[in-house]
């Protein structure tokens, strides 16, 4: 569990601090602000290291041109798989990190990178050439990625309280919430409980440049046609072996796993 957040277009570099501050309990390991002179924005991070353990997992991590910069929180699993095809493109690599597997895949695919990875995540990418900030959440919505717009200025961040350190932005309780959680015991997304803070939703990426945001959802559930008979034996032992498939892939760690 990482912590991220960030502004762009308005705000300084102290309001960005005590943002991340807030979510230094999810990041005890190392904390990183990149503050873009001149253009209003800044990416925070504090970490909690999994993968490279190393200072060379510092974020936020800027890319080879250095021309985009990227604070993220989650676990990518098939990043090894990535990094090999992103090598054979001649993409050369300095850390051992997952983070610097996503960069390196948005420079080489652009938005549809997310459609090839697999785990759960949400990160920030800005690009200090085209001034457009872009936004990605994992396919279930596992990492939480809250946000607010007023204008043209735009602050997201891993907890909706690290955006109340933002001057105007208040704790109001939005009475629809209220009721769907009453009905439901949750509150469906976009909302999150608070006026004016949203979440980004699951299977969705964003951008955001010169105070327009623009939302596309790059995946939704499969419902496939199982026309097939197959025994409920058959069926169990598929499901197991997903299972199985899904428990070893999420081991990957430089630190020690248990259960």
């Amino acid at each position: 569990m990482c912590g991220i957040a960030g502004i762009v277009g308005g705000g300084n570099r102290e309001t960005l601090e005590r943002m991340i501050n807030t979510l230094q309990h999810r990041g005890p390991d190392d904390g990183g602000v990149e503050w873009f002179d001149g253009h209003g924005v800044g990416l925070a991070h504090r970490r909690l290291s999994i993968l490279d353990l190393s200072p060379a997992g510092h974020q936020p991590m800027v890319n080879e041109r250095g021309s985009r910069w990227i604070t993220y929180n989650g676990e990518i699993y098939n990043f090894l798989e990535i990094r090999s095809e992103l090598i054979a493109h001649g993409h050369r690599f300095t850390s051992n990190t997952d983070t610097e597997v996503i960069l390196a895949a948005y420079d080489r695919w652009g938005a549809q990178c997310v459609t090839r990875f697999n785990g759960m995540f949400a990160f920030a990418i800005y690009d200090v050439e085209t001034r457009e900030l872009f936004m990605a959440r994992d396919h279930l919505g596992v990492k939480p990625f809250y946000y607010v717009q007023r204008g043209s200025m735009l602050a997201f961040a891993s907890e909706a309280k690290a955006l109340f350190e933002i001057d105007g932005v208040e704790r109001c309780v939005e009475h629809d919430a209220v009721l769907s959680t009453l009905m439901l015991l949750w509150v469906p997304e976009p909302k999150t409980g608070f006026k004016n803070v949203v979440k980004l939703p699951a299977g969705h990426f964003a951008t955001f440049k010169d105070g327009v945001l623009r939302t596309t959802q790059y995946w939704d559930v499969p419902y496939g046609d199982d026309s097939a008979e197959r025994s409920e034996g058959e069926y169990i032992e598929e499901l197991r072996e997903i299972l199985e498939r899904s428990v070893r892939r999420q081991m990957i760690a430089d630190v020690p796993v248990g259960a």
